[in-house]
């Protein structure tokens, strides 16, 4: 190839990325002025992450324990603590820093996706069209402002992931495993393993689909030869993230995503508890939101039209007159999932021009996306998932599936144009597709809009609560935003076939036809993105962090400089990070809490909080001290004050039992049902609950009370606690810090010391006589050896991706030189 033609096949790539970043910048416009977007889940992370944030400032060095929420927690799925590395890490910071958050992760996006197009040979003007309808599907817009940044981050590298997958089976080997690798390592870095789950679900479908047509066509020596070089990169990209894996694995056996200990109904699980996985369930005939965005009416709050209901909620305190207009199974939602009428049409036309194996795959894996996001609406598919399938019960919220349609759509569409542009089916072939596509869809289209308020009741499982007058205007509301999303889907795809029909009769060029579309294409979603995330939804960057100021109560803790000791707020204590912020929290928010955490809450914390929460209401705050006289579980964590109301100084726990005491007597049981359940019965200040698992630490001891006798913390860092110990004689010592076996060890003296656990949650120890220093210290070797094998892997990765490239572009350009001459 010579200059010239070179210039001209880079042309079209360039013009493509830089009307992309066009675009992407006069959407996210305010951030080119430093404005920020409030972001709900992002708010919860700074509040998660603050107090190990502020450790690595101060002292530069990163923690993998922090207790400023739950009592105390690895910090693995909050801010892994792997430093450098993993060489991948800037690769990945520059490729999303393309331009300010979040419109760096939408050029990113568009990018993967524009590459995996190109890759499959098609032009760029339609390469162009599916990266906006896989970019601008309104999916991606509602968990950027919810915060859900390392779910799009994750998502923005699936394109290229499969990309390399399909250049490697379609002969390029060496490029498409050295691209594999490197997208595989960075989607994985990202860190939402759930995304990572569901690619891997879909691309095992081609994979089998490519073994199949290998054996068929008798190629399997190629087939293993790029499956060999993929399972490389695969194995490269997991050990680049080996630090990240490794604790976030040993960990997750602890975890409310791991097998309790405790027997009894529905404990007994190596998962996640299927209600708790299942809640956020796609109803199935919601499926029709991806062809209609407010068929169940949008989000759980959606500004109405109607101008009476409009009144009604104004009246009632509602901002900007928003409604419930959602009516679906799902507990609440943000938006509609909309992944664009014309690329619904588009699938369906795909579906029916594209031959070849590769229509199979996209077909095959948009229905079990559609599929398995009904959840427990399909219960035959999902619990053979949920029970059978490898660590598929290890996640919730199943909806979240549908961006494997939103993937997979698009690229079908697209493909279907692309061999309707290059004549692969002939003329009466396309009008026949034509004829099914809009009669299909036009068909499904035109009954809900002349029979759906007859069809459906537009009622949901939450409208008993509403007033008879107010619930009618409510459903008529409900009813007219469907039939009018309906109209609005149905002219869309007529224009958007009859763009295709002027192609086929040649009266539009291909290039103006597929301008047309994408235009269609990007208005439509660009719209419907809109009501769900606008300029107007950013704020100066001073104003982002509101929520977390500091309150009265906060202000008013913050003098109290001890080194270590525990606030509970009242208001959602165990979904909420804010108070973590400020304070070590005896509550929080996080999806993978350690599991003997979650089983106190149910069975001690959330009844103490109740009985607390009931003595409040009733004016009990007058007599303090007796308010706290029968919160045991939460004096043994140290709950030194409450906060009941924000805005006014917080309550002062005086019975909070300390940083560590010594205990008289303890009770030995025989299993984790019995350690949770003698709780109720003792007094941690003076007796503590043990499982025979450690009997050998106490066995053959008595222990007796010591006036004299003392313990204090003397030193306090997320990752390291010193005490000082005076006794007359031995002691066993129970700290009011959570038990965690996988990287906490402990030393009296310099000298490693065994220690236990106690009450089911915290951390005991025998203490001689005498004077001691004891330390404990989160040093977790899984972290320590995971981040040597992340070194030396990821500069392996790419050595193998450079090399792979390398020779790659240079057998290109011998098989190019061969053929001009």
């Amino acid at each position: 190839m010579n200059n010239l033609d070179w210039k001209k096949a880079i042309i079209p790539h360039i013009i493509a990325i830089v009307a992309a970043t066009i675009l992407i910048i006069a959407y996210f416009n305010p951030v080119l002025s430093g404005k920020k977007l409030p972001q709900g889940d992002i708010t919860q992370w700074k509040g998660m992450a603050e107090e190990v944030l502020s450790y690595e400032k101060e002292t530069g060095e990163q923690s993998g324990w922090t207790n400023s929420m739950f009592g105390g927690m690895p910090t693995y799925q909050i801010r892994p603590p792997v430093g450098n590395s993993n060489l991948m890490k800037p690769l990945d910071k520059g490729l999303r820093g393309l331009l300010p958050k979040p419109a760096g992760t939408f050029l990113l996006c568009f990018l993967g996706y524009y590459l995996l197009l190109v890759v499959l040979g098609v032009s760029p003007w339609l390469s162009t069209l599916g990266a906006i309808g896989f970019t601008f599907s309104t999916y991606n817009f509602l968990i950027v402002e919810a915060g859900h940044n390392t779910k799009f981050n994750t998502m923005a590298y699936m394109a290229p992931v499969a990309a390399g997958v399909l250049l490697a089976y379609r002969g390029k080997i060496l490029t498409g495993g050295a691209i594999f690798a490197l997208a595989f390592a960075l989607n994985v870095r990202a860190n939402h393993p759930q995304i990572t789950y569901y690619l891997f679900l879909t691309l095992l479908i081609y994979v089998v689909l490519e073994a199949v047509n290998a054996v068929k066509n008798q190629k399997l020596p190629t087939f293993a030869k790029a499956s060999g070089v993929l399972l490389i990169g695969a194995i490269l990209g997991l050990a680049s993230n080996a630090a990240q894996l490794w604790t976030t694995y040993e960990y997750s056996k602890d975890t409310i995503r791991g097998e309790s200990e405790l027997a009894g109904e529905g404990k007994k699980s190596s998962g996640l508890d299927r209600d708790y996985a299942l809640a956020w369930s796609y109803g199935k005939l919601e499926t029709m939101t991806l062809l209609v965005p407010r068929f169940y009416g949008g989000g759980s709050q959606e500004p109405v039209g109607d101008p009476q209901l409009k009144r009604i909620l104004r009246q009632s305190g509602a901002k900007d007159g928003k409604g419930p207009t959602y009516w679906g199974a799902q507990p609440f939602t943000g938006g509609t999932i909309y992944h664009g009428a014309i690329i619904c049409f588009l699938f369906l036309l795909g579906s029916i021009v594209v031959r070849g194996p590769i229509k199979w795959w996209l077909v095959a894996a948009t229905i079990m996306a559609v599929v398995l996001s009904w959840g427990k609406n399909f219960a035959l598919v999902t619990d053979l998932f949920f029970y059978y399938f490898p660590m598929y019960n290890k996640f919730r919220v199943v909806s979240m599936i549908l961006v494997v349609a939103q993937f997979t759509m698009p690229l079908l569409g697209v493909l279907g144009l692309h061999a309707i542009i290059s004549k692969q089916v002939n003329k009466q072939q396309v009008l026949n597709a034509l004829k099914i596509s809009v009669g299909v869809l036009g068909g499904i289209l035109l009954f809900w809009i002349i029979l759906g308020s007859g069809f459906l009741d537009f009622e949901g499982p939450k409208d008993s609560r509403y007033p008879e007058e107010f619930l009618d205007l409510l459903i008529g509301e409900r009813i007219s935003m469907m039939r009018m999303d309906a109209i609005r889907s149905l002219v869309l795809i007529l224009l958007a076939a009859g763009a295709i029909w002027a192609l086929i009769q040649e009266k539009l060029s291909h290039v103006i036809a597929v301008a047309a579309i994408s235009v269609l294409v990007l208005g439509d979603l660009w719209l419907v993105n809109t009501r769900y995330l606008n300029s107007k939804d950013f704020v100066h960057a001073r104003k982002a962090d509101e929520l977390l100021k500091p309150s009265v109560a906060n202000k008013a803790i913050s003098q109290d400089k001890g080194l270590d000791y525990r606030v509970l707020n009242l208001g959602n204590p165990f979904n909420d990070a804010r108070t973590s912020y400020h304070h070590k929290s005896v509550g929080g928010y996080h999806g993978a809490k350690l599991r003997r955490y979650q089983d106190m809450i149910e069975q001690h914390i959330s009844p103490e909080i109740q009985q607390l929460t009931a003595t409040l209401q009733s004016g009990g705050a007058s007599n303090i001290p007796s308010l706290f006289a029968n919160t045991n579980i939460l004096n043994m964590l140290n709950t030194k004050y409450v906060i009941g109301n924000p805005g006014a100084p917080p309550l002062q726990n005086s019975s909070a039992n300390g940083n560590a005491w010594f205990i008289n007597d303890f009770k030995m049981v025989n299993n984790a049902d019995g350690e949770i359940a003698a709780l109720k019965g003792i007094n941690p200040k003076r007796q503590a609950v043990i499982d025979k698992r450690f009997s050998k630490q106490v066995q053959g001891k008595s222990f007796s009370a010591d006036s004299t006798a003392s313990i204090k913390l003397v030193d306090y860092k997320p990752n390291y606690l010193k005490y000082t110990s005076n006794t007359g004689s031995e002691q066993l010592a129970i700290f009011s810090e959570i038990y965690y076996n996988k990287g906490w060890d402990a030393y009296i003296d310099g000298q490693k010391t065994p220690h236990l656990r106690a009450n089911y949650i915290l951390r005991g120890m025998v203490v001689p006589a005498g004077k001691h220093d004891i330390e404990f210290k989160f040093q977790p070797s899984s972290l320590k050896t995971g981040k040597s094998i992340s070194f030396i892997s990821s500069l392996a990765l790419l050595i193998f991706a450079l090399a792979g490239l390398g020779l790659g572009f240079k057998n290109a350009a011998s098989a190019s030189t061969t053929e001009e001459a």
